[in-house]
């Protein structure tokens, strides 16, 4: 079985621009087999860049299955790979038959048995914000940290699964600005925020308590997971199932309330895609904490058969005093949803 892994958001996901990775949180996802007859399939990379074929990509991906997929490894399909490096051109086709992917440079053939989607967060001195990429492996765990790890080590590993990597995407935005004193809490967990749910005296999560059965009826029974706004955990479903965004001092406020308007005061990005969401409220001593997420590009690799486009994405963290005047702000590692 192929397996795709999915490090976030996003997600997440480097090495072309002499930056040490940070680790993403890594998710599986399983993707219908849909076979479709394409034509040919082809992906430039110029300098760690794709600039033609992420789609192509994600449909080589598609066709040649995922966890999960009734396929029977019969399938066959190939994908041209131009990588330019300073002006050098390098083709290779990679292609999978029978179960197995074969990346072939005309000199060389070699075969692995897992094609892994992985991403990073990049680090802030770095001259790009996210790299994704495709690795081929013969471990289905293998991620582009632990691959980069292994080649920087000084540390013979004779065992270390045979990997490569055959895409690699530096990717950039428009993002927020960081200013002001922000609570060490917050930089330490920001990203626990994503999916919260805001109540007076806290936040909770909605876990599922195993996985679903997708032959039964489509019931799951989930658990909401309480912490306190100093991200201390509460006994589980102790806060009420939350109808607002939040609230602030004492009231209700809804996802279209005026404290949620940017001000010129944020420095909010202006990049030709921004998108803000509004997620969530709190009181703060006696001012208030926005939580929105800022929604980027489009993801370059999404599923080429998915009406609904997911987004490269970062949640900002706003804290105003009584005033509304904006005294500090922190955003999140990009992740993809």
């Amino acid at each position: 079985m192929k397996r795709l892994l999915c490090l976030c958001l996003c997600c997440l996901l480097l090495w072309g621009c002499s930056a040490e990775p940070i680790e993403t949180t890594v998710t599986e996802s399983a993707i219908p087999f849909v076979p479709i007859m394409l034509g040919d399939l082809s992906v430039t990379i110029v300098d760690g860049h794709v600039t033609e074929g992420a789609e192509d990509m994600a449909w080589f991906a598609l066709q040649t299955g995922f966890p999960e997929s009734p396929t029977d490894g019969s399938e066959h399909c190939q994908i041209t790979l131009h990588r330019i490096y300073e002006g050098t051109e390098y083709i290779s086709v990679l292609s999978y038959a029978d179960g197995l992917y074969t990346l072939d440079d005309g000199e060389t053939k070699r075969q692995y048995p897992y094609l892994i989607y992985s991403c990073e967060n990049l680090r802030p001195q770095a001259t790009s914000d996210f790299a994704e990429y495709y690795l081929l492996s013969e471990d289905p765990t293998m991620t582009s940290q632990r691959y980069h790890q292994h080649l920087l080590s000084a540390v013979l590993q004779t065992d270390f699964p045979a990997t490569t990597v055959v895409y690699t995407d530096f990717l950039s935005f428009e993002r927020a600005e960081r200013y002001g004193t922000v609570p060490a809490k917050y930089l330490t967990h920001l990203d626990q925020l994503v999916g919260a749910s805001f109540c007076r005296d806290g936040f909770y999560l909605e876990q599922l308590l195993e996985k679903p059965d997708l032959a039964a009826s489509g019931l799951t029974e989930t658990v909401r997971k309480c912490f306190d706004y100093d991200f201390k955990p509460l006994p589980d479903d102790s806060l009420p199932e939350s109808t607002a965004c939040g609230y602030y001092r004492g009231d209700a406020i809804g996802y279209d309330d005026t404290l949620f308007d940017p001000k010129p005061e944020d420095r909010l990005p202006e990049g030709s895609y921004p998108v803000l969401q509004n997620l969530g409220i709190w009181q703060e001593g006696e001012g208030y904490v926005l939580l929105r997420c800022h929604r980027m590009e489009g993801w370059k690799l999404k599923h080429p058969v998915m009406s609904y486009t997911p987004h490269y994405s970062e949640l900002i963290l706003t804290y105003y005093d009584q005033n509304g005047i904006p005294q500090w702000q922190t955003t999140g590692e990009i992740y993809v949803r």
